[in-house]
């Protein structure tokens, strides 16, 4: 994602994590949500949305817009679990807050240079309003 591509988007709305330390900002209200019931997802408890990662913005009070490429010893705000079990590929990296521990997004890894490619917003961290009324798909993988 780059940030002019990002900035580009118009916002619909900004979710934060708890502390407000993350913010992600959504161009859109969602069609639906995903309730995918994957052990990883379910654990957390997420409900994704799925928007093109170059119309999302990811920022952090420490670091300012981040996009996935930043070195993993430089603590930027959030963190990033990337999956390698038995059910991963180690190609997503699930993002949260590191002050709060909120989950916020997800997106590939090592950052894909497609701009369209898909990325998940945990939308419960949008706010209930935000959800009310979406259709909700369960997934189970």
């Amino acid at each position: 994602m780059s940030s002019s591509a990002a900035q580009e988007t118009p916002i619909w709305r900004t979710a934060t994590c708890h502390c407000g330390r993350v913010s992600v900002a959504i161009p859109r209200k969602p069609e639906e949500i995903n309730e995918c019931r994957c052990s990883l997802c379910y654990a957390y408890g997420a409900l994704w949305a799925y928007y093109p990662r170059n119309q999302v913005t990811v920022t952090t009070t420490t670091a300012g817009i981040i996009n996935g490429s930043e070195d993993v010893s430089v603590d930027t705000g959030s963190r990033k679990y990337i999956r390698t079990d038995k059910d991963g590929t180690g190609n997503l990296s699930f993002n949260y807050c590191s002050h709060c521990g909120v989950m916020t997004h997800w997106w590939e890894e090592p950052r894909n240079t497609d701009p369209d490619r898909s990325m998940g917003v945990n939308m419960r961290i949008a706010g209930e309003d935000a959800i009310e009324g979406v259709a909700r798909e369960v997934n189970y993988e």
